[in-house]
């Protein structure tokens, strides 16, 4: 191809573009502000200990991420613990234990939901009859809506709300049901449960988040020649009739620029040379990750929990446990909304 392409943003985004640029061919600069790649999603440093900033938890139906993590020269199969689908509580009253076993699907969530604790036939009706108008009409809802009203509309119960689709929409669509797509969560929902058993099965990472496929995909490029500056900030780009200029790479045209940064970013690089308003409208959504220390003794049964949540509260989100003296929290939160999960032992 013998294109050369500049990468502005070196998250999960920018590095998984580094991977497809270098394998067509192309010569790629890969940019990154931080010293650090991997995003909103990579290892951080408390207290001289390596942890995960922005835990998330990867299902069996993300093949494309999948695939390049195997390019790359990850073993898929060694670097996550492979769980089947649940939504498991710690051992309180009247909190749901839900857990499917490794039957095909859709059995699978058949078994899964006749053997749920904690939910009453009120609750098992309303998600069976879930599961069953989205198979009817394909996973399809036709004119889209927040997925707040989707549930009204299947008359899913408030329990299965609060413990299920609510923790659900945030882990999947990092937004909370009242202002998620419901057409987008059925498409996650149709990806994952509408098809393999394999494809719901939770994937939880066993390594830092950096190590899982950023560092690895960095190494990929420059191993095929491709050009990667950590630590160095992109403030300009702009087109000067004959090629692409960045102000991180003087004397350097290129023929395309590939910004894979959050929209405030974007919009700033591209003020100057368009039209950015449309990014105006993409509002930020942080990721609250917060670490607490416990003794080295502590282990959960399980590899991880789900928690209740009190967003009225402000409580803080999504929580895992590694091995060590740390256990951390983290979950994206809009105002106020949270997902909580807490997770731990050695595996």
């Amino acid at each position: 191809m013998d294109k050369r392409i500049a990468i502005v943003g070196a998250g999960w985004a920018g590095c998984a573009a580094a991977v497809e640029g270098v394998s067509a061919g192309c010569h790629v600069t890969l940019f990154e502000a931080s010293h650090i790649s991997g995003g909103r999603a990579r290892k951080t440093f408390v207290e001289g200990m390596a942890v995960d900033n922005g835990q998330h938890i990867l299902l069996g139906a993300y093949r494309q991420t999948l695939r390049l993590m195997r390019q790359v020269g990850i073993d898929t199969r060694q670097a996550f613990l492979n769980l089947p689908l649940q939504m498991r509580y710690p051992p309180f009253p009247a909190v749901m234990d839900f857990v499917t076993p490794r039957w095909p699907a859709p059995f699978h969530l058949v078994a899964g939901l006749l053997k749920a604790k904690g939910l009453n036939r009120e609750d098992r009706l309303a998600l069976a009859r879930f599961f069953a108008c989205c198979r009817a009409i394909r996973w399809d809802i036709g004119e889209d809506r927040p997925v707040i009203r989707l549930l009204e509309q299947f008359r899913q119960t408030p329990k299965l709300y609060a413990l299920l689709w609510r923790p659900l929409c945030l882990a999947a669509l990092n937004t909370s049901p009242e202002q998620a797509s419901a057409s987008v969560f059925l498409a996650v929902l149709r990806d994952s449960l509408g098809r393999k058993r394999t494809d719901s099965d939770m994937l939880v990472p066993v390594t830092d988040l950096s190590a899982l496929f950023p560092e690895k995909a960095l190494a990929y490029c420059i191993a095929r020649k491709g050009v990667v500056r950590l630590g160095e900030t992109v403030r300009h780009i702009a087109f000067d009739g004959k090629g692409w200029v960045i102000d991180r790479a003087e004397g350097t045209r290129f023929d395309a620029v590939i910004l894979a940064t959050s929209a405030a970013v974007a919009r700033s690089l591209i003020s100057d040379i368009g039209d950015a308003s449309p990014l105006a409208a993409l509002e930020f959504e942080p990721i609250t990750t917060c670490y607490l220390k416990y003794p080295s003794s502590v282990r959960l049964e399980r590899p991880f929990y789900a928690l209740l949540d009190y967003p009225e509260k402000k409580t803080v989100g999504a929580v895992r446990v590694r091995s060590g003296p740390f256990h951390q929290k983290s979950g994206r939160s809009s105002g106020g909304h949270h997902q909580c999960f807490i997770g731990g032992g050695q595996w």
